[in-house]
C-alpha cells in the first residue's frame, strides 16, 4: 500500500508494526492516499481501532488510558506491553458495544461457578468451552487477539472495564488447555474486585503463571481459577514418572472420576511435579497430544469467534468495525 515517510513513521512510533497494521485496515484504505481527505478518514479509523490519538498538528500519537495495573514478569518492559493494551482496549469496547447479554455482576463463588458450569458441560468438567460460554453467559465477553500488530511483547491476558462492563482479552497462542488456566485467571480478576471501574482501566497480565507471587492480586486470581477448575489445590505425578500414553491415560480416568478437565490433569501435574530441578512441560504437552479428539476442547480462535457470532449484535456494528473484526480474526 502506497503510503508517505511520515504516516507510517507515525504509527511506528506509537509501537504498532506497518506490515501487520496494513492487513487489518479497511478495503477503501488503498485510496486513502490519494486526497488529504482519504488521508483524515484513514486516520480517523486508526484513532478508533488501534488506539491512537490525532494530535491538532495532524499527526498520530499513542493514545492516553487511565493508569492500568501491569502484571510483569522481570525484565518486561511496560512499554512494549502497552501498544497492545490500546489495541486490546479499542477492540473491547467495539465488541462490548454490541454485546447482548446484559451485565449486572455475577455470583463471584467458584464453587458455585464451578458446580453450574457442570451442571450443562457435555463432559461433565469445565474446560475452554464451557468456562467461555459461562463468560458470555453473565456479559462477560471474551475476545482472542493472537496476532496483535504491535512491535515487541504482547500480553497474555488482559481484563478491561468498557462501556459498563469487564471485558476479557487472550492474546496468548496456544491450545485451548492452556488457555484455559489464563482464562479462569483473568475471570479471578474480575470476580475479586481487582479491575478498575474507570473507562479503560484495567489489569494487563503480560504472563500468567500459577506458582504462587509476592503479587497478592496475582494469588487471589490465581486461587480463584484453580478453585473454578478442579476441587485439589494441587496434582502430583506419582514417584514414577510416566511415558506420555500413560500421562494421558491416567489424566482421562483420574479426570472422568473427578470431574476435573484431562487437559486440565496434565498441566497440573507437571506444573506441581519437579524432577532434578526441572518442571516437566514437554512431557505434558506430548501428553496432551494424546487426548482423544472428543475429550478435547476445539482450536481457541474457532470457539471465540463462534461465540461472537452468537452473542453480539453485527448491526450495531458500523461496516468498518466488523470488516476490521474480521481482518483481525475476531470475526
Amino acid at each position: 500500500m502506497r503510503a508517505d515517510r511520515a504516516f507510517k513513521d507515525s504509527v511506528k512510533s506509537a509501537g504498532l508494526k506497518w506490515s501487520a497494521v496494513e492487513k487489518v485496515l479497511p478495503d477503501w484504505a488503498g485510496q486513502a492516499f490519494d486526497s488529504a481527505s482519504g488521508v483524515l478518514e484513514l486516520k480517523g479509523f486508526l484513532v478508533r481501532h488501534l488506539g491512537l490519538h490525532l494530535e491538532s498538528d495532524g499527526s498520530l500519537t499513542a493514545a492516553v488510558l487511565p493508569t492500568a495495573l501491569f502484571k510483569t514478569t522481570a525484565g518486561t518492559d511496560i512499554e512494549t506491553v502497552s501498544a497492545a493494551r490500546r489495541i486490546a482496549t479499542s477492540c473491547a469496547k467495539i465488541v462490548a458495544q454490541a454485546t447482548k447479554p446484559k451485565w449486572s455482576g455475577f455470583n463471584s463463588d467458584p464453587s458455585s461457578i464451578r458446580s453450574s458450569i457442570i451442571e450443562k458441560s457435555k463432559h461433565g468438567w469445565v474446560d475452554f468451552e464451557s468456562l467461555l460460554a459461562k463468560c458470555w453467559e453473565v456479559g462477560i465477553p471474551v475476545i482472542y487477539l493472537p496476532d496483535l500488530p504491535v512491535e515487541g511483547r504482547k500480553m497474555q491476558g488482559m481484563v478491561t472495564n468498557v462501556v459498563g462492563r469487564p471485558v476479557i482479552v487472550l492474546s496468548k497462542k496456544d491450545q485451548a488447555d492452556w488457555l484455559l488456566f489464563i482464562l479462569a485467571h483473568e475471570l479471578g480478576h474480575i470476580a475479586r474486585g481487582h479491575l478498575p471501574q474507570t473507562e479503560g482501566g484495567a489489569i494487563v497480565d503480560a504472563e500468567v503463571t500459577a506458582d504462587s507471587s509476592s503479587d497478592s492480586q496475582e494469588d487471589e486470581a490465581n486461587s480463584f481459577a484453580l478453585a473454578v477448575l478442579t476441587p485439589f489445590k494441587g496434582i502430583r505425578i506419582a514417584s514414577t514418572v510416566p511415558k506420555a500414553p500413560e500421562l494421558a491415560e491416567a489424566a482421562i480416568k483420574f479426570g472422568k472420576a473427578k470431574g476435573i478437565s484431562p487437559g486440565h490433569v496434565i498441566l497440573n501435574a507437571v506444573r506441581n511435579t519437579t524432577i532434578n530441578g526441572h518442571k516437566l512441560f514437554a512431557l505434558g504437552r506430548a501428553a496432551q497430544k494424546l487426548l482423544p479428539v472428543e475429550l478435547s476442547s476445539r482450536p481457541v480462535d474457532e470457539l471465540c469467534k463462534e461465540s461472537i457470532a452468537e452473542n453480539i449484535d453485527v448491526d450495531r456494528l458500523t461496516y468498518d468495525s466488523a470488516e476490521y473484526l474480521e481482518n483481525l480474526g475476531v470475526l
